[in-house]
């Protein structure tokens, strides 16, 4: 007989008791003589079948979902996109060189004509140390060169060789010769103003020796009484100079040849770079459109050998307006071409231009009023098309038709285009996103 075990746990006084099936005596008249049975597995219970379509749902639902988010990336970034929208532009600019042989052009200072020029003048004086090896005994007056004035009367005034004037430090001087001067007139508009008679003249010390040299410039006819005094009157043009008396040096010719070729080089730098420093913005001054004068005093008579000797000198210069000569030259060269063209158009190398006035040794006073010049060299034209206009005309146009659109500018040589997105098929519609660059 197979033997089956039943442990069974129970409390007996704190105590666990194990009682084993086989020792419990059976009554036979209850309990056949059959083995018991071992215990019969009951068969699983099987759930009815979940039909195909349950099964697949699942899967069906996750591929909707992922072309969904697809979907969704997709049509964020294409809106992304979209909304960052931008088209850049790389210009070439048209470029060429014109060559300039001797060509002629005529100027106006009071703007008849299309170039506009000015005269500026420039004085200035150095003095150059030098030790002076040549000496004489000498005895001689100061001499300067006047105006003298009429506001007296207007009838001539006559003023006799000899007559005495005076400086305001009371030094007195003769009239070398007899002047007669033109009496005064008035403005023609306005009577009040009074236009003085003039006319030129000399003075000469009362006595020898270098106290009467001076810089003075006005002086008064010590005869001359009340208004007469004050209406009739003298102006030094040049200083008073030459007065010297006993032992005096004086340069020697050497010493004038070297005086002369300092001015010639560091008087005449030095005073061009003070005339260039006051030429005014938009106007060129080219170097062969000036005249430098200067006087050096060969007659100086220093009481000692170290001496300072004065060199004066005056630069004067024409000066042009450069986007006048700029305008001439372009029409001089394209003379058919058109106004818009022609506004796209810059000279960088006018400055480089060798300047020659058509007239040799052509004076430079303030009352010149046309000078005619000639100009060689080689001249760079750049075009640089108008940026402002060309985003205007290119905004919301189709993509294939932007070269069309870029070449009706005559500055336009080529021209590379870039839009993003790719996909775009016409330009941006704000032309803050239209960025054109010139090469």
């Amino acid at each position: 007989m197979k033997k089956n075990v039943i442990t069974d746990l129970k409390t007996n006084k704190g105590k666990l008791s194990t009682i084993n099936r086989m020792d419990i005596v059976e009554d036979p008249r209850r309990v056949s003589a059959r083995p018991i049975p071992s215990p019969v597995k009951q068969p699983e219970k099987r759930l009815p079948s979940t039909p195909l379509y349950k099964k697949k749902q699942p899967l069906v639902r996750k591929k909707f979902i992922i072309l969904l988010l697809i979907f969704i990336v997709l049509g964020g970034t294409f809106f992304t996109l979209n909304a960052f929208e931008s088209t850049h532009i790389l210009v070439t600019h048209k470029h060429q060189v014109y060559p300039l042989t001797n060509e002629t052009f005529t100027a106006s200072q009071d703007g008849s004509l299309p170039i506009h020029f000015d005269i500026m003048i420039v004085s200035d004086q150095e003095n150059k140390e030098m030790i002076l090896t040549q000496s004489a005994q000498v005895s001689e007056k100061a001499k300067a060169q006047v105006m003298l004035y009429n506001t007296y009367s207007t009838k001539p005034q006559t003023i006799s060789g000899g007559t005495f004037v005076a400086d305001p430090t009371g030094k007195t001087y003769k009239l070398d010769t007899t002047v007669k001067i033109p009496g005064y007139v008035t403005d023609k508009t306005n009577k009040s103003i009074i236009i003085p008679g003039q006319t030129a003249g000399s003075i000469t010390a009362f006595l020898p020796g270098d106290s009467y040299n001076s810089t003075q410039t006005d002086f008064t006819i010590t005869s001359f009484k009340g208004s007469q005094a004050t209406k009739i009157y003298l102006k030094a043009t040049t200083p008073v100079t030459g007065g010297a008396q006993g032992l005096v040096y004086t340069p020697t010719a050497a010493q004038l040849g070297i005086l002369d070729a300092e001015a010639q080089t560091n008087f005449k730098n030095n005073i061009t770079r003070k005339l260039v420093a006051q030429v005014p913005p938009g106007y060129i001054l080219y170097p062969g459109a000036s005249l430098f004068s200067y006087t050096i005093d060969n007659q100086i008579q220093s009481p000692t050998a170290d001496a300072l000797i004065p060199i004066s000198g005056t630069i004067s210069a024409v000066i042009f307006k450069h986007d006048d000569l700029s305008d001439a030259i372009i029409n001089h060269v394209l003379p058919t071409i058109s106004p818009f063209e022609h506004s796209e158009i810059n000279l960088p190398d006018i400055t480089n231009l060798t300047f020659a006035f058509s007239t040799p040794n052509q004076p430079i006073t303030k009352d010149i009023q046309t000078i005619s010049f000639t100009l060689s060299g080689s001249e760079t034209f750049d075009w640089s098309p108008n940026v402002p206009t060309l985003t205007s005309s290119l905004v919301g146009a189709p993509y294939k038709n932007v070269s069309t659109i870029l070449a009706h500018d005559p500055g336009i040589t080529s021209a590379s285009v870039k839009v993003f997105p790719p996909w775009k098929t016409y330009l941006p519609e704000d032309p803050s996103r239209i960025h054109i660059a010139i090469n």
